[in-house]
């Protein structure tokens, strides 16, 4: 899972480490600003799911400790906010390496957050509908 903070990140790995601990699943958080060697020996213990933020996720890319073309699904939380902060090329370096993959594509699940909401059609009250026309 991609997270444009290190602040959602901590909240999201909180929440889905008891779950995964319930479904013997080993949850693993990455991101800037902690130390990164803790990371890297809780990422050599193996991770089911590992909740990142783009930066952090290629330099452990990088160092050899994660392997992004093994996924099976990357979720994009809170995309648009990645996008505003100036992370897509950073997601765009995860997604051209799990391209790479010859006999499977990965699931990709995304979020839109706020833009979604603003594509949404204007009501007739917002449009000036309401007011007779106008």
């Amino acid at each position: 899972m991609l997270l444009p903070t290190r602040e959602l990140a901590v909240q999201v790995y909180e929440v889905l480490k008891p779950l995964g601990a319930a479904l013997g699943l080993r949850v693993t958080s990455v991101y800037g600003g902690a130390d990164i060697e803790r990371q890297i020996k809780s990422l050599r213990k193996g991770s089911d799911v590992i909740i990142a933020t783009p930066g952090r996720l290629i330099d452990l890319g990088d160092r050899g400790e994660v392997n992004v073309e093994s996924l099976d699904v990357l979720v994009l939380d809170e995309a648009d906010r990645m996008a505003d902060m100036g992370f897509m090329p950073q997601v765009e370096w995860v997604l051209r390496r799990i391209a790479t993959r010859p006999h499977q594509t990965p699931a990709l699940l995304g979020h839109l957050g706020r833009r979604d909401r603003s594509t949404r059609p204007a009501l007739p009250h917002e449009s000036g509908l309401s007011r007779g026309g106008q």
